[in-house]
């Protein structure tokens, strides 16, 4: 691939690389290193990519989103068979809609998925990181490539929901579970059970409830042994927000049910605070794993 020197080109090139349709952008991408890196990190984040007949002919279609002064909006954008290389720059994949229309094969170097909705099938993906809004499902399909699962709750994801058991079998090469509660969740807020009162309450007094409380620590006492179970070390962030009502309860539950002892790093669970992961992970996978509005760009 050959050099082209770039301090000779005027700025409208960067007009071009904006405004080019995905035939042109694939020929400049053939052009030189530079305008290849250049072109590919315009796809680093999509979303929704699926396959579609449009005008009679079979076109991979998506969005990207994209910051502006006015806030984010998302280009419509298609690409024939022939344009397909271009979403090799994809890292990050946003999933909101039905997962049945969507297609992933074309996306080669994709890092993380993220769900934004409370989706009911899982299709095997080739990413090393899922990421969810507050919600998570069985994941029986076989899928190797995923290392770490990420479930966050707060802000506009004021809950953390499984319909049933959330089973992770399918996930055959996780490495680590990571439990974000960036907020209280307002279930919790006023969580004032004792211990007597606890103990007259077994999982199957409960059934799925957005605002009961002892489902939703009955759900986290399971999301964290599926995890377990996986041989993935899990990472509880965020608990020292709760009352000290909520945490013993959820201590409690993993012991009874599960015996696990949450305060044990033997057994494999590892608690931190909102703070600490937050520097951990850095600000820019912080923004991936937390604000599911934002635009995510290449570095």
């Amino acid at each position: 691939m050959t050099a082209i020197d770039h301090q000779y080109f005027p700025h409208i090139i960067d007009v071009i690389f904006d405004t080019a349709p995905p035939a042109s952008l694939a020929v400049m991408a053939r052009a030189c290193r530079e305008w290849r890196d250049c072109v590919l990190s315009r796809f680093h984040h999509v979303q929704d990519v699926r396959i579609e007949q449009v005008d009679g002919a079979i076109q991979t279609v998506f969005y990207i989103p994209t910051k502006s002064n006015e806030g984010v909006y998302y280009n419509h954008v298609g690409l024939t068979p022939n344009c397909l290389g271009l979403l090799a720059g994809c890292k990050i994949l946003d999933i909101t809609e039905d997962p049945s229309r969507r297609t992933i094969r074309e996306l080669p170097n994709l890092d993380t998925v993220r769900y934004h909705f409370d989706w009911q099938a899982y299709t095997a993906i080739s990413a090393r990181q899922i990421v969810c809004a507050g919600h998570i499902y069985p994941i029986m399909e076989f899928d190797p490539t995923v290392k770490r699962l990420v479930i966050h709750s707060g802000g506009s994801s004021d809950y953390f929901y499984s319909n049933t058991y959330p089973d992770l079998c399918g996930l055959t090469s996780l490495e680590e579970l990571v439990l974000l509660f960036e907020d209280v969740l307002s279930c919790l807020e006023d969580f004032d059970y004792t211990e007597d009162e606890l103990a007259e309450y077994s999982d199957e007094d409960l059934s799925p409830d957005l605002d009961c409380p002892l489902w939703l620590l009955s759900t986290v006492e399971d999301v964290i042994h599926a995890g377990l179970e996986q041989g993935a070390k899990v990472l509880l962030v965020g608990t020292e927000l709760w009352n000290t009502y909520a945490f013993g309860a959820l201590k409690r539950g993993l012991m009874r049910t599960y015996d696990i002892e949450l305060t044990s790093a033997d057994d494999g669970v590892t608690l931190m605070t909102v703070d600490g992961y937050r520097e951990l992970v850095g600000e820019k996978e912080w923004e991936i794993e937390t604000n599911f509005g934002s635009v995510v760009f290449s570095p």
